[in-house]
């Protein structure tokens, strides 16, 4: 399993997976990790990614494609989140896990992702998870702080 990866299932409040996973194969971990996002992220999860974010169950919503309603009945009824949501917050979780290990602080990755970025042309991180798009282009500019190109 990749750092990324494990940071990652930290994010999400997994971390137990990461004792199990030490002595398979990066491949074999990956497709467990294909498999817990099909059969659905506990909505637990969804949580602590909101906690990193410092997102309102409105924001979390938005970033998961669901409804604030449907969110809400999930964590009453200790629901999974549906695949496709659950795939949005592992990649929600990979982003933070990799904001984490750019700027080495998680106060100051959590902060990051609130403020206007000028390599994102003045948009703040955060608006932009809620697409493919908007996520790839911050994993982008992590990658250029990482290296120490001008971001």
């Amino acid at each position: 399993m990749s750092g990324l990866e494990a940071a990652a299932l930290k994010v999400l409040g997994l971390d137990n997976l990461l004792i199990e996973s030490e002595q398979n194969s990066s491949t074999a971990e990956g497709s467990r990790i294909i498999e817990l996002i099909r059969r659905g992220l506990p909505v637990a999860s969804a949580l602590r990614v909101a906690h990193f974010y410092n997102a309102s169950n409105e924001e979390l919503s938005v970033l998961l494609g669901t409804s604030e309603r449907t969110l809400s009945r999930r964590k009453r009824e200790a629901k999974s989140l549906a695949p496709t949501e659950s795939n949005r917050l592992y990649q929600l979780a990979r982003i933070a896990a990799r904001a984490q290990e750019v700027f080495e602080d998680t106060e100051i990755a959590r902060r990051w992702f609130r403020r206007p970025n000028r390599a994102l042309g003045g948009a703040v991180p955060f608006n932009m998870l809620d697409t493919d798009m908007g996520a790839e282009e911050i994993d982008q500019v992590l990658t250029r702080i990482e290296y120490g190109i001008y971001s």
